[in-house]
């Protein structure tokens, strides 16, 4: 609890100061205008500008993620949510090539992790326990279509390396998912975005293996994403309020081997700074 503290005084020291800069120097900022990396629990091909950062906070309070843009095809991905967790991790990602007609955007996208203790990815059930432990890795190509103004669509598939990874489940009427040493297993996602208007955007997404942040990095983990992101202050003066992001995910899901089902809703705040008019 004092790490989570010390924290989030960290991360209010930083953002903070823009709650009273104005927006002189900023651009209109509505939701149809962000470069989406993660939306919902997904991967897009793009990548944000040097310069440009998006802070990720989860609504318990948890530590959340960072994403800085080192430059216009490179993002660095900084899950702090981990550095008090015992776990190291870090992601990155390089754009390869932007659409060309029917062609997608294109980018390759890397995670790595160590968890030093065992980690419950679903802390919040009581009903079932999901546990990793020891080297995580994966590797996956992004592929990203925008089909109209504010309709896209987002194609992602890799693979996971697990060290360590088991389901329990006191229901004896289920089967335990373990799996042990060099296993790779597939991952598979697709992500349909509308940004409705500018301060909403809706996102529906299927997938197969591992996600970015709900349960993120989990293996075998069948998925289906409700959610909606919202910017409620887009016109706002103040730079804080302006890029703020609220998002709400209906998170359903089910694991190999056991067929267990459950479901949650929850969500994040964003913060999306950025000072020139780049969009994906």
């Amino acid at each position: 609890m004092t790490n989570r503290i010390l924290y989030i005084s960290f991360i209010l020291s930083i953002l903070l100061p823009f709650v009273v800069k104005s927006q002189d120097s900023l651009i209109y900022n509505g939701i149809t205008r962000d470069i989406f990396i993660h939306p919902a629990d997904g991967y897009t091909a793009y990548t944000l500008p040097k310069g440009q950062w998006i802070y990720t906070q989860p609504i318990d309070l948890k530590p959340g993620v960072i994403q800085v843009g080192l430059d216009d095809k490179n993002t660095l991905i900084l899950p702090a949510n981990h550095w008090f967790e015992k776990t190291v991790s870090i992601g990155y990602r390089r754009k390869l090539f932007s659409q060309q007609t029917w062609m997608p955007s294109a980018a390759i996208e890397t995670h790595y992790q160590y968890l030093f203790a065992p980690v419950n990815q679903v802390d919040f059930n009581q009903n079932i326990e999901v546990w990793r432990l020891g080297h995580n890795y994966n590797l996956r190509s992004n592929f990203s279509w925008k089909l109209e103004k504010n309709i896209s669509v987002h194609f992602s598939t890799g693979f996971t390396y697990t060290e360590i990874f088991n389901v329990n489940l006191p229901d004896s009427s289920y089967t335990n998912d373990i799996l042990t040493g060099n296993s790779l297993t597939p991952d598979f996602l697709l992500n349909i975005e509308w940004r409705a208007k500018d301060w909403v955007a809706f996102f529906v997404q299927p997938s197969y293996g591992s996600t970015f942040f709900y349960a993120e990095n989990t293996p075998r983990k069948k998925q289906i994403l409700i959610a909606s992101r919202f910017a409620p202050f887009f016109k706002s003066e103040k730079s804080f309020f302006n890029h703020l992001r609220m998002e709400i995910v209906y998170q359903g899901a089910v694991f190999d081997k056991n067929n267990y089902f459950y479901n949650i809703v929850s969500g994040n705040l964003y913060w999306n700074f950025r000072t020139n008019n780049n969009n994906p």
